[in-house]
């Protein structure tokens, strides 16, 4: 059976506030994002902080989603403080940065943190997110200087050693990545990305119990994580404590329903535990979700298979095809499917293209010494 990649979550985005307090009538906002607009905008009015009124205003687009009228802000907040004559505003540059992020628009975003730094060279976060669009681009010892320097400014700085962990991964260091991780949780034991990362190591090494006692740690910094109950499921599941499997997929399906990747792995485990209809029920739940998910299909497919239900069965593997033709369980699967049918050319055909695709597929060769008989 399939099960989904892990994922390494981005790092805590910072974004920096600096309103004026008199433009904060106490009781008034309530912590509500559009009443802060409204003071914000209110308080635009002022000569006196209208470039920092207007920074803020663009980091709450920012953080609402809206990074295209956050930068307009961002610009008018630059165009404002060079009227005031402020022109060393790290802030604003950095702000800009973190939303040409969000557009997916690297190349400013490096323009944006550098020039913040260039005001700033002691800005720490400048560093750690120029350190991450560097790795992004794919040019590790730039990244590897600029998370460096952001803990040479502060080395109690968790997020910053939760990528320099991914760094060292990346190149292949898993004992430095274990190492920065661990001081990542060390300093910020509530930092969930960090736990997370460490249970990718430690299950890749097979110890199994470390990467449980990392979900764990996980769960207890922020147990609203569907993603992560769904992985410890998977942890469970491999060391064949399907009842704590099947407990973790369904806590992340209660958290959120519609992740796709619970369903087919609560299904996987239904199937081992002989639960077979509530497996189906599952797998075709994936299936709705997310059907250009080749190894869904299969999954539904073998389920059909399992049941007899050869036509259906047939489908989900034709489907898996289509989506995925190097899929060679799906081939060989449609050959079994022919050859119950009777059909023993077409089995014969499809057991043979698996052998193109896959020279060693003993199911396969087995199959045509037997119909060659």
């Amino acid at each position: 059976m399939f099960f989904p990649r892990s994922i390494i979550c981005n790092p805590v985005v910072f974004y920096l506030r600096s309103p004026c307090p008199e433009h904060y009538p106490s009781g008034q906002y309530h912590g509500r994002p559009l009443s802060l607009f409204t003071l914000w905008y209110n308080s635009s009015q002022s000569p006196f902080c209208s470039f920092t009124t207007y920074n803020n205003l663009g980091a709450q687009y920012s953080k609402n989603g809206y990074p295209d009228v956050a930068l307009r802000y961002y610009r008018t907040a630059l165009q404002k403080a060079q009227e005031v004559g402020f022109s060393q505003y790290a802030a604003v540059y950095y702000n800009m940065g973190n939303a040409y992020e969000k557009k997916n628009r690297m190349d400013q975003a490096l323009i944006a943190y550098k020039k913040a730094i260039q005001i700033n060279p002691d800005y720490r976060q400048a560093h750690n997110n120029l350190g991450k669009i560097y790795f992004t681009m794919g040019q590790y010892d730039h990244a590897m200087s600029e998370y460096n320097t952001a803990i040479m400014l502060n080395p109690n700085f968790a997020y910053t050693y939760n990528n320099l962990g991914v760094l060292y991964n990346k190149l292949g260091r898993q004992d430095d990545a274990l190492s920065a991780y661990k001081k990542a949780v060390s300093l910020d034991p509530q930092y969930s990305d960090a736990y997370y990362n460490l249970r990718n190591i430690y299950e890749g090494r097979k110890q199994y119990d470390l990467a449980i006692e990392a979900y764990q740690n996980a769960l207890n910094a922020d147990p609203s994580q569907a993603y992560i109950h769904n992985n410890l499921g998977t942890i469970y599941d491999k060391k064949g404590r399907l009842e704590d499997a099947i407990r973790a997929y369904q806590h992340a399906i209660r958290l959120d329903p519609t992740y796709p990747y619970s369903h087919n792995n609560l299904g996987t485990s239904l199937t081992k535990k002989g639960d077979i209809d509530d497996a189906l029920t599952e797998f075709q739940k994936a299936v709705d979700l997310l059907p250009n998910q080749p190894d869904f299909h299969f999954n539904l497919g073998y389920t059909y298979l399992q049941k007899n239900d050869l036509d259906r069965a047939l489908k989900e593997f034709e489907t898996t095809q289509k989506l995925a033709t190097d899929h060679t369980e799906s081939l060989f699967y449609i050959g079994t499917i022919y050859y119950r049918q009777g059909q023993k050319e077409n089995a014969e055909k499809s057991w043979q293209a698996v052998l193109e695709m896959n020279p060693n597929h003993a199911k396969a060769k087995k199959n045509l010494e037997i119909l060659h008989r």
